[in-house]
């Protein structure tokens, strides 16, 4: 069987996530060569490591490693309870030896995975933008030709999917600019938001009636999670509804089939498409952030200022440290 067929097998993926493991799985593929999982992990590992890839693409790599042995694991504790396991002594010893490799194996693919985030977490914790690389200079624009640049695609959507999906994430980070926290967001009506959400998504929520409102997840790294409800200004909230009504999405539906490394992807290369630079999540928050605080008043009013940090997911004190150049 083949490996995305097993992970389907054990855990019904959505045609997103289907989608997305699929292109890692290849990815491990021409890393480590095929059949990899039965490899020694330590070659995998080293694979991984030396590929030249983000960190956050290496932590996908590992989380695919570690679902693959996860999804073997519970294959083969179903094949113990099958006649074949009972009645054949060689066959027994096989499916064991096995359990206990890819129990093993899972082990250390969750702690690179874990060190891996553990070193993003201490690296973005109070903020992740009060340094600016040679990379993000570079890529740098002006909130003016950030404003243009939406405008401009917003203009060229047409019948593309891709460009419409990119304008409305960019409409709503030069508004409020979150890091990649759109990737993955449901689509869902507020009686099954109350009595149906998942733990660890983000949603947009329809009240029908009144605001659609943006509910982010809260992680334990609450320091650096945008504040929980934040609802839509109006004229947002029609560019969604537009959205949605165009593409036919409806309740309960991934308005944003995408992982976080895939969104980032998707904003660089419009953007490089329409600015010559890639503008990253990171680089819109500086971009607005310092927009924001080009107007005097605004660094006095600190009730406004507070609230805004907030929904960032960051604290006033990294805006004074970070934003405040005056």
């Amino acid at each position: 069987m083949e490996p995305i067929d097993l992970i389907q097998q054990e855990r019904k993926l959505t045609a997103g996530t289907l989608r997305n493991y699929k292109s890692q799985l290849n990815t491990m593929v021409r890393l480590a060569g095929s059949e990899w999982w039965d490899n020694d992990p330590k070659v995998t590992i080293e694979a991984i490591d030396k590929s030249g890839k983000s960190d956050t693409t290496k932590r996908s790599l590992y989380q695919i490693c570690l679902v693959l042995m996860l999804s073997s694991v519970t294959h083969l504790t179903k094949l113990k309870e099958g006649t074949k396991y009972l009645n054949d002594l060689a066959y027994r010893d096989e499916v064991d030896k096995k359990l206990s490799e890819y129990k093993k194996n899972s082990e250390l693919f969750r702690k690179e995975m874990d060190a891996l985030k553990k070193s993003y977490e201490k690296a973005h914790r109070e903020s992740p933008d009060n340094v600016i690389s040679v990379n993000q200079k570079e890529n740098m624009i002006s909130y003016e030709e950030l404003r243009d640049y939406i405008d401009r695609l917003k203009e060229d959507i047409g019948d593309s999917q891709e460009l419409h999906r990119a304008y409305v994430i960019l409409e709503s980070l030069i508004r409020v600019p979150v890091r990649n926290d759109h990737a993955g967001m449901i689509y869902i009506g507020k009686r099954d938001f109350m009595h149906e959400r998942i733990p660890g998504k983000n949603y947009l929520v329809d009240t029908v009636n009144k605001k659609m409102t943006f509910s982010y997840y809260q992680a334990n790294t609450t320091k650096t999670r945008p504040d929980e409800h934040q609802d839509l200004p109006k004229e947002l909230e029609s560019i969604w509804k537009a959205y949605i009504r165009k593409w036919g999405i409806k309740k309960g539906d991934v308005i944003v089939p995408l992982s976080p490394n895939d969104l980032s992807h998707l904003l660089a290369n419009t953007s490089k498409k329409y600015t010559g630079k890639r503008v990253s999540t990171t680089l819109i928050r500086k971009i607005v952030v310092g927009h924001k605080f080009s107007d005097p008043d605004f660094k006095k009013k600190k009730a406004e200022q507070n609230e805004f940090a907030k929904k960032m997911g960051h604290s006033v004190a990294v805006q004074d440290l970070v934003y405040n150049k005056a």
